[in-house]
């Protein structure tokens, strides 16, 4: 088998084991109080497909901007908040813009989260990305953050990015580059994981440093007492100081790159 074959193979292999695995014991219900002060946004895609996405665009111009890839539930309201959130703590200045992965479906329940999970193919959730790229367009610098299965797009997107994605900052996800893929990455890596984390054990985020050490990238790795998916507020295993300890780096690595 030749190298691509190899890594396609690696891909579809860490796909079908991680559709198992539960992201959390949250329903991913949504919250009918709830009224999004965002806007939903549409742009073109290699594919031709084309994706969607969830904005909090800043009032005057700005070439900056911070991607947020949802959790394994979809592009539900919970990121939404989060994207809301986010844009407030950087004082309104950040583009935030959450793409859909799903194409605007949503899971209510774990089977379905693993269905959908499963479903987005390497070549569409890159479709996905680079079309991103092409909404905010080549003068654009960004910030790529994930959870969980999104983290792992926002390592993809800071690979993906070249010298335009300035950090990543990867929630609990899974470097599953190998050295090959992960060289080209330029941007500085923000890696936040749980010490109780059942999924992206402590052997598992080690990865993420190992790669590092050996294609010679930036890398910061954080490790906290919780289990997997502890920054998501409607999780059970929510763990309210780890989740404001991981958010106060998160932010002070993100405003360090936008200056």
């Amino acid at each position: 088998m030749n190298k691509m074959g190899f890594c396609w193979g690696l891909y579809a292999g860490l796909l079908l084991l991680t559709a198992c695995h539960k992201e959390g014991a949250s329903s991913g219900a949504e919250d009918e109080r709830y009224v999004p002060r965002g806007q939903a946004i549409q742009f073109s895609t290699p594919d031709s497909k084309g994706g969607q996405g969830y904005a909090m665009l800043t009032r005057d111009p700005s070439s900056k901007y911070l991607v947020l890839f949802h959790e394994w539930w979809g592009l539900n309201d919970q990121i939404k908040k989060e994207a809301e959130r986010l844009y407030d703590s950087l004082d309104q200045k950040v583009n935030v813009l959450a793409p859909d992965m799903y194409g605007g479906k949503l899971a209510s329940d774990e089977k379905e989260a693993g269905r959908l999970k499963a479903g987005l193919t390497k070549f569409r959730g890159e479709a996905i990305v680079n079309g991103v790229f092409g909404y905010a367009g080549p003068k654009a610098e960004y910030v790529s953050m994930g959870w969980g299965l999104g983290g792992n797009w926002a390592l993809r997107m800071g690979v993906l990015g070249n010298h335009q994605v300035v950090g990543v900052v990867m929630y609990y996800g899974v470097a599953d580059q190998n050295v090959e893929e992960f060289n080209p990455l330029e941007a500085d890596v923000l890696g936040i994981f749980g010490k109780k984390d059942k999924w992206v054990t402590p052997e598992l985020a080690g990865r993420l440093d190992t790669l590092a050490k050996i294609t010679r990238k930036q890398v910061e790795t954080h490790q906290f007492h919780a289990a997997h998916a502890f920054a998501n507020p409607s999780n059970p295993k929510y763990n309210r100081k780890a989740a404001e300890e991981a958010n106060a780096l998160a932010l002070a690595f993100i405003r360090k790159k936008f200056r």
